[in-house]
């Protein structure tokens, strides 16, 4: 688990720090090629100005998602933060890859 919550904050950090142009390149070089007007670079563009990239989720956050999460229909039984939030991971991560 550790491993792979240190991936997600690397490449959340890289996406954080790169242009949409540099991002779309580097996906054009492991993918085929993308159009810089297509819908993938308005994503990209999209997520740098929304995302997270503290990479936390406070209490505020977890309860407007248990609206959702919890509702009746879709049959998960209602969790407290501390079930499903370990802050531990993003710490080691944030330590090994400084910001």
């Amino acid at each position: 688990m550790q491993a792979f919550v240190t991936a997600i904050w690397r490449a959340t950090q890289w996406i954080k720090m790169h242009t949409p142009d540099q991002n779309l390149r580097t996906r054009s070089s492991l993918m085929s090629e993308v159009p810089r007007a297509g819908p993938t670079f308005l994503k990209i563009t999209a997520l740098q100005k929304v995302a997270d990239f503290d990479a936390t989720i406070g209490a505020a956050d977890f309860a407007r998602g248990e609206k959702v999460w919890f509702r009746e229909m879709t049959g998960i039984k209602p969790l407290t933060i501390a079930d499903v939030v370990s802050p531990t991971f993003v710490e080691v991560a944030r330590k090994a890859y400084p910001a």
